[in-house]
């Protein structure tokens, strides 16, 4: 315990030793055993401040008085059963959500994962109709059997 920590903790905490903190009382202690006159004056100045504080009295508010304050107050939301005295926290969007919000995401994420497995599955079966100088001709718009200047991949293998 260095003297300056000791006094700090006397600064904060007061002149009695069991306001001190329950981790640097027996330091502090044993600092003020082994530095007593060091530690008097320090005692005495922090001794005539707790004796003020602990001889303060705050009177209660009185009824006006808290009627203007809970007039002036925003509004806020009444905590929910069980807690005392504390306003709820505005809810997040995730929050809000809640569980429909996670199904909505899941859903999501089905569709991309059940499209992405269709085109796995399809455009192999559409490229397999052409031959690689024909690929320009797979659009929306045309048939994707059909080709620009013949017959469809269907006739061609009859015939053949």
């Amino acid at each position: 315990m260095t003297p300056e920590r000791f006094a700090e903790i006397v600064e904060a905490y007061g002149s009695r030793p069991n306001r001190w903190p329950q981790a640097e009382r027996e330091a502090a202690l044993a600092f003020m055993n082994s530095h007593p006159e060091a530690v008097r004056a320090l005692r005495a100045e922090a001794s005539l401040l707790d004796g003020l504080l602990d001889s303060s009295v705050v009177a209660p508010a009185s009824r006006e008085l808290r009627q203007a304050i809970l007039q002036a107050a925003p509004a806020l939301k009444v905590a929910p059963f069980g807690t005392i005295g504390r306003a709820m926290p505005k809810p997040t969007l995730w929050q809000r959500a809640g569980f429909w919000g996670a199904g909505i995401v899941g859903i999501g994420l089905a569709g991309a994962l059940a499209g992405a497995m269709t085109l796995a599955i399809v455009a192999p079966m559409i490229g397999q109709a052409y031959d690689e100088g024909d690929v320009h001709n797979l659009t929306a718009f045309n048939d994707p059997l059909q080709t620009a200047d013949g017959p469809t991949a269907d006739e061609q293998t009859v015939d053949e």
